[in-house]
């Protein structure tokens, strides 16, 4: 069969594959039978005694997707927002700070050296100027940014507080979400006192009780924060109760996996000290560090702050075991605990923790540290804080669900009370929103209860979490997605029924035996760490005590050996 630059009568053949475009190898590849090349003088036992053409893309198709694609010019918005993102946040913060303020000085300054001083805004006999009214605004806004600004601070003080100790590591991420109910609460409060020292001479509730002409404005203002004030109260309490839920909801069986997290983040930590130089605690290098945290995005490039933070795969983690590796050992085939003792002496860090370190990486025991043995750790590290990060956003996905629904009910209860207390002309209309709303209630007691069910099981017993390995009504089953009424289930057990998606409610598995395979193996291998430990303690204990028997023995011997040179000495 003649061939002509790698076709054969004019089909592409196996030796011309490199030259077809992307799309056109991914349509060779997918037929049936592959056209081979034959050279000439080929025997017919040895030909193929079938020929079959798969299917190609049309002449305009192929043209099109053998041409080069031009990378397309970003827009200016697009670049604006792309070089936005690049800034840190701290930046990003101050300047959204000076934007929103502009107006707001601009108005003052405008109110105080451009207008009369007596221009009022309402009824004159209010009293309210315009220089008052823009002197409130400025410090509603300089307040709620004042406020916001020291709500972050604080909630990184506490969340790195909460992160020097385990047993309020789970307590870490309930300072950062309960911030801005909380400044909101408090920028409510704030405002509600600025309009009774602006404004103090319009505060005067006879004006709008004998002057039937004149509306108070003012008033009603410091009624509207007084209204805010509850409200977010009440935000800020479902906020707390929700975090608490998630807190216990994360202890109830991610806290083991979080202490083991915790073990595992301490032994990166000790690795990444292997290859980052200590700053110095000179007055400069902490300045520098501070400017840099602050003013410098975080590299998200980084192999360290991704894989802290539950991200990469097998070929990142190979990818930080080597850069410690080369950065270590400079071409040695093994290392020693000189050598780690050695590079944290280089990168001024404390040697204390060299043993702790070196037995870990030291799986052989036979006092060398191998490559392998190096990336065997970290893929460990990395495997154990990947799985719980995919955990724990199949947490945060749910406690969002959770969450949307009870905002629901907080704004049905905000209306209520503002229609109570607050609302003049809708206080008569309450009795009959009263009565329809209990025979909606009645109407809907049955899913309701299953919805509550469906709560209590997923935050209540808590079998099982994202990833995990379960059986359940005679089938194996992997967690793909938990939702609050059920959870999609993707079966592994038969083979011809593997990768099959179910989805089943909660109320069908509430009463249902669940065996969570995940667990016990992580269970039966953190009872055989605590063993390993337990051992480890006895005989450092046995060899502490062996050692006291020694040196009291040693003292014993040389005591009599004193007492006789001196019985010699007298005699």
């Amino acid at each position: 069969m003649a061939t002509n630059g790698g076709y054969v009568h004019g089909l592409p053949t196996e030796s011309s594959s490199q030259a077809l475009p992307f799309n056109m190898q991914n349509d060779k590849e997918k037929s049936d039978t592959v056209i081979k090349e034959v050279p000439l003088g080929t025997p017919n036992s040895e030909k193929p005694k079938a020929l079959s053409v798969p299917a190609m893309p049309s002449y305009r198709r192929s043209m099109e997707l053998s041409r080069p694609k031009q990378k397309q010019k970003p827009l200016p918005l697009d670049r604006f927002h792309r070089a936005w993102k690049d800034q840190a946040a701290l930046v990003r913060g101050m300047a959204i700070t000076l934007l929103t303020g502009i107006p707001f000085i601009i108005f003052f300054l405008v109110a105080r050296y451009a207008l009369p001083a007596h221009l009022t805004i309402g009824p004159k006999e209010l009293g309210a100027t315009i220089f008052e009214l823009s002197k409130w605004l400025f410090c509603a806004w300089g307040s709620f940014w004042i406020l916001l600004w020291c709500g972050r601070i604080l909630a990184a003080f506490l969340s790195w507080v909460c992160s020097m100790s385990r047993s309020l590591a789970g307590f870490k991420r309930l300072a950062r979400t309960l911030t801005l109910r909380m400044v909101l609460l408090l920028w409510a409060a704030v405002c509600y006192n600025m309009v009774g020292r602006v404004f103090h001479h319009a505060l005067g509730a006879n004006i709008a009780k004998d002057t039937a002409t004149v509306y108070n404005w003012v008033n009603e203002l410091k009624r509207a924060f007084k209204f805010l004030m509850i409200a977010f109260a009440i935000i800020f309490g479902q906020g707390i109760v929700l975090e608490l839920a998630s807190v216990q909801y994360v202890q109830g069986w991610m806290g083991p996996r979080s202490q083991r997290a915790f073990d595992e983040l301490e032994t990166i930590k000790k690795l990444q000290h292997l290859v980052d130089p200590h700053v110095s605690a000179e007055t400069l290098g902490i300045v520098r560090k501070v400017c840099r945290v602050l003013f410098l995005p975080i590299d998200s490039n980084d192999l360290y702050y991704q894989i802290s933070n539950g991200g990469g795969d097998n070929e990142m983690w190979s990818a930080y075991a080597n850069k410690i590796w080369n950065s270590i050992a400079r071409g040695k085939q093994a290392l020693t605990r000189f050598h780690i003792d050695q590079q944290l002496r280089d990168m001024h860090r404390d040697t204390s923790h060299a043993q702790d370190l070196f037995t870990q990486l030291d799986e052989s025991c036979d006092g060398n540290v191998t490559q392998d043995e190096l990336e065997k750790l970290v893929q460990r590290i990395g495997l154990q804080l990947n799985v719980r990060a995919q955990a724990q956003r199949g947490i945060n996905s749910l406690l969002r669900k959770l969450e949307a629904i009870l905002c629901i009910v907080m704004v049905g209860i905000i209306l209520f009370l503002y229609i109570q207390f607050f609302a003049k002309g809708a206080a008569h209309d309450l009795g009959t929103f009263w009565t329809g709303l209990t025979g909606l209630s009645f109407a809907f007691s049955g899913v309701l209860l299953e919805f509550t069910n469906s709560c209590v099981f997923v935050f209540g017993k808590h079998p099982y979490d994202v990833g995990d390995y379960i059986e359940t009504k005679g089938k194996k089953l992997i967690v793909n997605k938990i939702f609050l009424t059920h959870t999609n289930f993707e079966e592994v057990g038969d083979p011809d029924e593997r990768g099959i998606v179910a989805q089943i409610s909660h109320a069908a598995l509430t009463a249902e035996v669940i065996v969570n395979w995940t667990r016990t193996m992580e269970a039966v291998i953190e009872k055989r760490r605590n063993e390993m430990r337990e051992e480890e303690r006895r005989a450092m204990e046995e060899a502490e005590r062996e050692a006291r028997a020694k040196e009291e023995d040693r003292d014993l011997i040389l005591l009599k050996t004193a007492r006789l040179r001196s019985a010699e000495d007298r005699s």
